[in-house]
């Protein structure tokens, strides 16, 4: 079912039904709605509906509406990992529920649409991620935690690079990194690139790093696995590791299994797209402005 289609509607209708006094209350009673009238409300216009039956329906808040003797009450559907917003109205004789659009003709704004706000991501459960499986740059005590997947030949996971640089550096200790890999099916080499760098981490954790700078480098050109495989010995060799064993864990794929394990996490927690960023709980997908990382962590160190 689609939600979407069923909560657009372009005409306000009225359903006549008491949703907050008693039949006996006289019509010039003002009654204020509350929480639980809006959800009432909600929950007799989803009898009136039979396909949003099986919907649930999350409170979000109640004000009065910019029009005199009505109330906006916003709740959120999840569908397809996001929160749609949908804003259902209350008369303040509590008999009247409008469910639809209102509009103000002379400034041209969508009143509806300003206070049900933008679709929200479906936070993430952090405790259904291993912190411990992937590349970590910082303390995993640290109160902000930031998981990222991502995919080495992803050109916004290149363009997201320096901006969570400047991240780590800003915060210090109260951010910690962990990189997670998520090798997208399109991209020829992002899985024996992840190997690589797993295969570095297995003889030193910061090895990771070096495979994923250079990886992530203006210079790094490379789209053949002949010309990978030497550079990534290459680095291997920079990083001081130990050849024989980088050599015989990336021909033999001995890290496969984890960056395998890495990419089926990320789907199990709804993530198909790179880079996506998980900030305690909160998904952001693609290379955001550094505000938007700021915004969401100054929220959270609150």
């Amino acid at each position: 079912m689609n939600i979407n289609k069923l909560m657009i509607l372009s005409v306000v209708f009225i359903l006549a039904i008491s949703v907050a006094c008693k039949k006996e209350q006289a019509d010039q009673v003002t009654v204020i709605p509350t929480k639980e009238t809006a959800t009432e409300a909600m929950e007799m216009i989803k009898s009136l509906n039979p396909n949003w039956g099986p919907v649930a329906f999350e409170f979000d808040k109640i004000e009065p509406s910019p029009m005199p003797d009505l109330y906006q009450a916003r709740f959120y559907v999840d569908q397809q990992g996001k929160k749609i917003p949908i804003v259902i109205y209350l008369k303040t004789d509590g008999k009247h529920i409008l469910l639809g659009q209102i509009y103000d003709g002379q400034a041209k704004k969508n009143l509806t649409a300003d206070f049900a706000g933008d679709v929200k991501e479906t936070p993430v459960d952090i405790s259904k991620i291993n912190l411990n499986n992937g590349a970590i740059k910082g303390d995993l005590n640290a109160p902000v935690k930031i998981i990222e997947y991502s995919d080495f030949q992803c050109p916004f996971c290149k363009r997201a690079i320096p901006i969570i640089d400047q991240i780590i550096k800003d915060y210090g200790k109260d951010v910690v990194l962990i990189f997670k890999n998520l090798p997208l099916p399109m991209h020829n080499l992002a899985t024996p690139m992840a190997i690589a760098a797993e295969c570095g981490a297995e003889q030193r954790a910061d090895a990771f790093w070096n495979f994923h700078d250079a990886f992530f480098s203006e210079s790094f050109t490379i789209t053949e696995e002949a010309a990978l495989k030497t550079r990534v010995t290459e680095i291997a060799k920079e990083a001081k590791l130990d050849i024989a064993k980088f050599t015989d864990c990336y021909t033999n794929k001995k890290t496969e299994a984890r960056v395998q394990s890495q990419s089926n996490e990320a789907m199990a927690v709804g993530v198909n797209s790179t880079p996506t960023f998980i900030i305690n709980g909160e998904k952001v997908s693609g290379a955001v402005p550094y505000e938007n990382f700021k915004a969401i962590i100054d929220a959270k160190l609150k």
